[in-house]
């Protein structure tokens, strides 16, 4: 375009948050429709509501169709390109991506003329995507049978067989080893404590199996362990089927409904045919596994009758344990770690309940631990939590933090770095498409390359593989180091971190490291490093060496993120003083106490 002087733009974002999105998606929820019915009541399931499942998976979830915040972000940016520039026509290609099925919807919306242009690419992206489908459904059954089955022998050898217990105290953990870095140091302040310790060990996406890890998990003294898979009996999974069966049915009606289909709009405009994807995948793929763990975790909870529950993570069947729990008035505890996003926080004060269970309730635990100040204020303010049902610990991941030195020359000793030149980081972002990972590669490859006597590191995302960023360097001849492993060491000798709307930015912050945002890959601060003054952002990937500069080079920039860094950390993580897991393990003993 600039070749043949054509005035062009790109899609901007400019004006949207997330709390647009999300604002949306809770009016969508109460929006009555058949009867009085809402999104809340009409899929109630054992007194609760699919829904409490459902939202977060429709707005996050892309890995199947267009997420909800995908479809509202585009249609956000498109239609206000339309108002600025008021084209008499548009043509675009039509190749079954969500910008082009955004544009098809205006131009019908706002009756502009149009020219779609045919691409084969829409054929093999429509093949793509449900070959994507298919096989996903299968890797969840298959890996569902050989963890079953593989673990269950390791269990047997063990001789942890399953039993009746008295007097325990339930933790639930997925089968993970980052997991891991919140069970342990909770579980050690809690030798003393005069119970039984039983282990759930539950599925996750980021691995397959790891019988390694399991064995190491079965030589705890002092604690039992147990499989979630083990709790579905050949009954549940024929009401199970029965359940999902119904749900599918009722779904297909309301597709047939012009009542409910009226209710998905967006800025006056329905958006029925963007959203309808996403919401049948959930019913016809991602539904089953969901009601199988809540069915599981009910068995668990009725069969180990627990003192109290302790959940290491918010995770995916909590609507299942809270019920479970709050029906036989069973205390909770859930570690709430990572980002408090919207859809977490904003509830209505009439929505939030500790002890009545009905499909309009939103569940929480007894008691919530976050790790800063702002997480408790969030959740107070717009969550309408109790007060005293959250409690501020600080980040026991970051306790190591307190006592640990690191060799600075010896860590660059080991990776073949100069310790006198700078050294930037490059915290990769796991976008859903391989090309952008490659794309992005190169572009922070070749920006580094320009400042002199710079080096490049690369910490893949936990989610990803070395050998994929070791072939994107030769592929492109770039000079870069990819290593593995835990962060803190890269961090610490680093000058600074390039990242993507990550959770390193709070990590890079707590070891005093200057760190810029790249937008142009990812047009989101959810954390709020840029607005909160803690870190530079990158716009545009051609000023992206200029900005990496400003970081190394210009002191009034590197006092001012210094200053705004410390309080962001305190805002955060309360406290890095090593005493966060001793503060959890007291919550817990607090609520034993009390029973």
């Amino acid at each position: 375009m600039e070749k043949r002087k054509l005035k062009y733009n790109s899609l901007s974002e400019e004006g949207y948050s997330d709390k647009i999105g999300v604002k949306w998606l809770k009016s969508l929820a109460k929006k009555e429709f058949s009867k009085s019915k809402n999104l809340m009541t009409v899929f109630e399931f054992k007194r609760t509501s699919l829904w409490w499942w459902m939202e977060m998976w429709l707005y996050f979830s892309y890995a199947y169709q267009d997420s909800f915040r995908d479809i509202i972000r585009t249609l956000w940016a498109a239609n206000n390109m339309i108002e600025k520039e008021n084209p008499d026509k548009i043509t675009f290609i039509d190749d079954g991506r969500i910008k082009n099925k955004v544009f098809d919807l205006l131009t019908d919306n706002k009756k502009i003329k149009k020219k779609k242009i045919k691409s084969f690419s829409k054929f093999t992206y429509i093949v793509e995507k449900k070959l994507k489908i298919f096989l996903i459904k299968r890797f969840f059954y298959i890996r569902t049978i050989l963890r079953k089955t593989l673990l269950n022998i390791i269990l047997k050898k063990s001789g942890n067989k399953k039993q009746k217990y008295k007097e325990n105290v339930l933790f639930i953990s997925k089968h993970s080893h980052r997991t891991e870095e919140f069970l342990n140091p909770v579980v050690d302040k809690l030798k003393d404590l005069k119970y039984n310790k039983v282990f759930l060990d539950t599925v996750t996406n980021e691995i397959l199996l790891d019988t390694k890890m399991f064995r190491k998990k079965l030589e705890q003294e002092d604690s039992r362990h147990i499989l979630i898979d083990n709790y579905i009996s050949i009954k549940d999974i024929k009401e199970i089927r029965r359940i999902t069966k119904r749900f599918k049915r009722l779904w297909n009606l309301l597709r047939k409904n012009k009542e409910f289909k009226s209710i998905f709009e967006f800025k006056k405009i329905n958006i029925w045919e963007l959203v309808e994807p996403q919401m049948s995948c959930f019913f016809y793929v991602r539904m089953k596994s969901y009601i199988e763990e809540f069915v599981a975790i009910e068995n668990v909870i009725e069969e180990i009758n627990p003192k109290v529950v302790v959940n290491l993570a918010a995770q995916g069947f909590d609507v299942g344990l809270l019920s479970s729990c709050i029906k036989r008035k069973i205390p909770s505890v859930i570690f709430l770690f990572g980002v408090v996003v919207d859809l977490s926080t904003h509830r209505d004060l009439d929505q939030v309940s500790q002890k009545e269970i009905k499909p309009d309730k939103f569940l929480i635990p007894t008691k919530t631990v976050v790790r800063g100040q702002n997480y408790k204020n969030a959740l107070i303010k717009y969550g309408h939590y109790p007060e005293d049902s959250v409690k501020v610990t600080g980040d026991l991941r970051y306790d190591f933090l307190a006592n640990k030195k690191f060799d600075k020359n010896k860590i660059c000793r080991e990776l073949g770095l100069n310790p006198k030149n700078k050294i930037i980081l490059f915290g990769t972002y796991d976008a859903p498409l391989i090309r952008d990972r490659e794309l992005l590669t190169k572009i922070v490859g070749e920006s580094v390359s320009k400042i002199k006597d710079a080096q490049l590191l690369i910490k893949p995302h936990p989610n990803e593989k070395k050998e994929f960023y070791e072939n994107i360097i030769k592929k492109y001849k770039l000079n870069a180091v990819v290593v593995e492993g835990n962060i803190f060491p890269f961090l610490y000798i680093c000058d600074v971190l390039l990242m993507a709307n990550s959770t390193i930015g709070l990590e890079a912050a707590i070891l005093k490291k200057p760190f810029i945002n790249m937008a142009f890959i990812c047009n989101l601060d959810m954390w709020n490093y840029v607005k909160k003054g803690l870190a530079l952002e990158a716009k545009q990937a051609k000023n992206l060496t200029n900005v990496i500069k400003k970081a190394l080079y210009d002191e009034k920039i590197k006092k001012q993120l210094a200053k705004n860094r410390n309080k962001y950390v305190k805002e955060q993580c309360y406290k890095i003083d090593g005493k966060s897991s001793q503060r959890i393990a007291d919550v817990i003993k607090s609520i034993i106490n009390k029973r």
